[in-house]
């Protein structure tokens, strides 16, 4: 019995082998097939686009010939109509047929967040041909770690947990939100630039990093919305990522700008920040045109017309506005100047180019000048100009006198040629004239022989005391050879005194007219021109002169002294004077009237004096190319009588002239005293010396020389007992 129940055992032990190894053929068959035969099989619910190819290389060392040939039956055709945010849970339960006995439980989570209709025919054919053919030699029981406990070393764990994490936008619609409630500032503001500042916005699903902005701006307040911002506006900076400021060129000075700010994030969504204006600075101020210059026309007794060109700006012309002044003095050439001395004419009118001036006195001279500003209130000056009112017609005086010119050779001054611009000397001793008009005599005026060129005039003296005047009046031209030339003299007002004073010297000696310096010596030593040669006086005293007063010097210690100025040595020159010697002077051969003579080893400049009583001639001196000085001898110098002496240099020849007559010719080269002063009474070189002894008057030094006919009518008209000149009440 015990025998048997062993060979029973053996028995049932043999049947159950083969039960075992039928059941296995079977299953194996069945997977080949691809049919599923355990209840542990892979449940493949993908829902996803999911083309799982697990080709699961299990490297088992067991003798489980693990042929997993895992069919994974994944067809998905799933047309995946994702309609957003699809979260699919894609459990890709793989029919891992193995025979371990693995449970292989692919939990492919997707979450796809498409929202779009995705038409997946995921024909998922995971054909896991996972043929683990695994030659593990052990009999072992693979514990795989695909739920089951498998002990094996079988990489067949097969946890595929695909966590898809698609974020897609396309159900985004909420725009983003503009940082600090959407507050835009400006700074930094220039003429022509500025920078807008803001905070960095933010969105619900696009990282901030990620949004976009586009700056606008307008010229007017328009752009306050997201369409109107781009309907209205003009682009300053289009779509940029992640900037919060940005500067703004291009701009025009003294200009008001809106501006705005746009965002979008990646779905296109937009949002406006708060629109803002700001107000381009403005420095810069405007350019008078023409360079400034003012004219008049339409010039009457009481009234003129001014003109001038209209200024430039960085801003539009026609914005800027004019102010006009008007001075009886020369002080308003400046911005500051026309404000603090000027009398308002025009007060800020825009876009002008011309005024009438009225209310002025007739016969007077006034300054006027023209401020112009632009918006930002910068100023500028036009260039001052004066400009003298028409004189009172002839009606307007209670009388008139006719002041004839004779240079015929018969009865006159025997010139033949005509003079032009010249001044000729008036001497009037006539008290009916002298004493009619106001103290110093500012209601004479002079007029050309066409009753309509007013002439311009300097008084050098007018005595109501002593009944003597003399007057420069500046002729345009005296006739040569003529006796019915005339100008005529306009004196005593019937307005009541309101002519004002209208003498010119600066234009009756004008350096356009070659005047380089004119010394009239009548109780001072100043230089009548512009160029302002004006003397210092050493010991010299006041005296008659041959034209009004004159200085006279004591032949020891008296003299004047000009600076050495550039405009007293020219390369040509006509010097002139009058001098009366009284007496010896200084020791030496002679005495100096004038000269800026640089006795040095090359001589330099020019003199002009008289011989002491040893010496009595009248002489001029003038360099020699280097070599010493040669002397000309005029006529004998005599005590106590007015002489008229003139040297002329044209470049070539030197001339001498005495009273009006010419002397005598050298040819000889010069060269121009470029250190010493110009010294009247004694000669230069260093300390002064020579010394003259005498009267000087009307010294004169012109730039150029000039012609014999000017030079005999300036003796003719201004010695004593004169004949050109005749004044007929």
């Amino acid at each position: 019995m015990e025998k048997f129940g062993n060979i029973e055992i053996s028995i049932l032990c043999l049947l159950t082998l083969i039960l075992v190894l039928v059941c296995g053929c079977g299953r194996l068959r069945f997977e080949v097939l691809g049919l599923e035969l355990e209840d542990d099989s892979d449940v493949g619910s993908d829902l996803d686009t999911d083309t799982d190819s697990d080709a699961d290389m299990d490297s088992d060392a067991d003798s489980d010939t693990d042929a997993d040939t895992d069919a994974d039956t994944d067809a998905d055709s799933d047309s995946d109509s994702d309609a957003d945010a699809d979260s699919d849970a894609d459990t890709d339960s793989d029919t891992d047929a193995d025979t371990d006995g693995d449970s292989d439980t692919d939990s492919d989570t997707d979450t796809d967040s498409d929202s779009d209709t995705d038409t997946d025919a995921d024909a998922d054919t995971d054909a896991d041909t996972d043929t683990d053919a695994d030659t593990d030699t052990d009999a072992d029981t693979d514990t795989d770690t695909d739920a089951d406990t498998d002990t094996d070393a079988d990489t067949d764990a097969d946890s595929d947990t695909d966590t898809d994490t698609d974020s897609d936008t396309d159900g985004d619609v909420v725009a983003p939100v503009p940082g600090n409630t959407g507050v835009l500032t400006s700074g930094n503001i220039d003429e022509t630039d500025l920078d807008l500042f803001w905070t960095r916005a933010t969105d619900d699903i696009t990282p901030q990093g990620l949004l976009e902005y586009k700056i606008l701006r307008s010229d007017s307040m328009n752009i306050d919305t997201v369409d109107n911002a781009e309907t209205n506006g003009t682009v300053v900076y289009d779509w940029t990522v992640d900037i919060p400021d940005c500067n703004v060129a291009g701009l025009a000075p003294w200009t008001t700008y809106y501006f705005n700010v746009l965002v979008m994030d990646e779905a296109g969504n937009k949002s406006a920040y708060n629109m803002i204006n700001a107000t381009t600075i403005d420095v810069t101020p405007p350019t008078p045109g023409s360079a400034g210059a003012i004219t008049t026309d339409n010039i009457g007794r009481f009234s003129l017309d001014l003109n001038w060109t209209k200024a430039t700006d960085n801003t539009p012309q026609n914005t800027l506005e004019y102010r006009v002044y008007r001075s009886d003095t020369n002080n308003i050439d400046t911005v500051a100047n026309a404000q603090t001395n000027g009398t308002l004419v025009l007060d800020w009118t825009t876009d002008i180019a011309t005024e009438n001036v009225s209310g002025l006195l007739a016969g007077t001279t006034y300054y006027f000048n023209v401020l112009v500003r632009d918006q930002a209130d910068n100023r500028s000056a036009h260039s001052m100009i004066s400009e003298t009112t028409a004189i009172l017609a002839p009606g307007d005086f209670v009388s008139s006198a006719v002041i004839n010119f004779d240079t015929t050779a018969t009865t006159g001054a025997g010139v033949m040629g005509d003079v032009t611009d010249f001044p000729v000397l008036i001497k009037l001793t006539d008290p009916a004239i002298i004493d009619a008009v106001q103290p110093g005599a500012p209601d004479i005026r002079f007029v050309d022989d066409d009753d309509v060129t007013w002439l311009d005039y300097e008084i050098e003296r007018w005595d109501q005391a002593a009944d003597l005047a003399e007057v420069w009046v500046l002729v345009p031209r005296v006739n040569g050879d003529s006796d019915t030339d005339y100008i005529t003299l306009y004196y005593d007002d019937t307005v009541n005194g309101s002519v004002a004073d209208d003498q010119d010297p600066e234009a009756v000696f004008s350096t356009s007219n070659d005047f380089a310096g004119v010394w009239h010596l009548n109780l001072n030593q100043a230089d009548t021109t512009s160029n302002n040669n004006h003397g210092a006086n050493y010991n010299a005293t006041d005296a008659e002169g041959a034209i009004g007063r004159s200085r006279y010097f004591n032949g020891s210690n008296a003299y004047i002294e000009v600076p050495h100025s550039s405009t007293l040595n020219t390369a040509t020159f006509t010097i002139s004077f009058w001098a009366m010697i009284e007496g010896p002077g200084d020791s030496g051969s002679t005495d100096e009237v004038i000269g800026n003579r640089d006795w040095g080893a090359t001589d330099t400049g020019y003199h002009a004096g008289a011989g002491n009583l040893s010496d009595s001639d009248w002489t001029f001196g003038i360099n020699d190319a280097g070599s010493a000085f040669w002397i000309v001898r005029l006529d004998p110098s005599a005590l106590d009588v007015w002489y008229h002496f003139t040297a002329i240099y044209d470049g070539v020849d030197a001339k001498t002239y005495g009273n009006g007559a010419y002397k005598e010719t050298r040819t000889t080269g010069f060269i121009a005293n470029t250190t010493e002063p110009f010294r009247i009474g004694a000669s230069t070189d260093g300390a002064p010396n020579d010394f003259f002894e005498g009267r000087v008057d009307e010294v004169r030094v012109s730039s150029i020389a000039r012609d014999p006919d000017w030079i005999k009518l300036c003796h003719e008209n201004q010695k004593a007992g004169q004949t050109l000149v005749t004044v007929i009440p």
